[in-house]
């Protein structure tokens, strides 16, 4: 999921495109490489949610399935999103501006707008609610507590018993800011009286 985040930020990064028009794209990135299934025909299951990167690996997924990749790729890229479970039906939302254009949902609780996103099949356009869904009765999931939930790390630090050679530690990819964690979380577990 990361790796392909990177690559949508590389796209991001070589256009001047609005915030819809970026979220947009990862809306039609999924409408077209997720191809839509029942979970009863792929995983002989009435529901069976799959993480993002199953649905990413089996190229399937029904309603829930491409609301959370979406979610999962939006979040990432910087967006708040929310997901929108309606009785029987799951889409997500990408939080946006009052005065961007496009059916919304509306969180009474925290006074946001929500631009419905419909990722099970070509053709519907960020912001645009299905007739059959509007005016329904709604729960609205945060993302963003799912998402840290995922990323949690464990970390642990075994200590040697015998006097080793010093290493030098580099991080790739992951960014400056994973290598100043790791390195803090060195400096600050390392026992004094191992010199080092």
């Amino acid at each position: 999921i990361n790796q392909l985040v990177l690559e949508f930020q590389k796209i991001f990064a070589s256009v001047n495109w609005s915030t819809y028009n970026k979220a947009f794209c990862v809306l039609k990135f999924v409408q077209n490489a997720i191809t839509y299934q029942y979970d009863q025909d792929s995983k002989k299951q009435i529901e069976w949610p799959r993480y993002p990167i199953g649905t990413l690996a089996e190229s399937v997924g029904d309603c829930e399935d491409v609301a959370i990749l979406s979610a999962a790729l939006l979040v990432r890229l910087g967006f708040e999103v929310v997901l929108l479970h309606y009785e029987g039906h799951m889409a997500f939302g990408v939080c946006g501006s009052p005065d961007m254009t496009g059916d919304y949902v509306y969180d009474k609780n925290t006074g946001k707008k929500y631009y419905y996103g419909e990722a099970t099949a070509d053709g519907w356009v960020l912001g645009e609610i299905p007739k059959g869904n509007r005016g329904n009765p709604i729960n609205i999931i945060k993302v963003e507590l799912l998402v840290k939930e995922e990323n949690e790390t464990e970390y642990k630090i075994i200590y040697p018993q015998i006097q080793k050679q010093k290493t030098i530690l580099t991080c790739c990819i992951t960014g400056t800011g994973t290598a100043e964690q790791i390195r803090l979380l060195i400096e600050n577990s390392i026992p004094k009286e191992m010199d080092i």
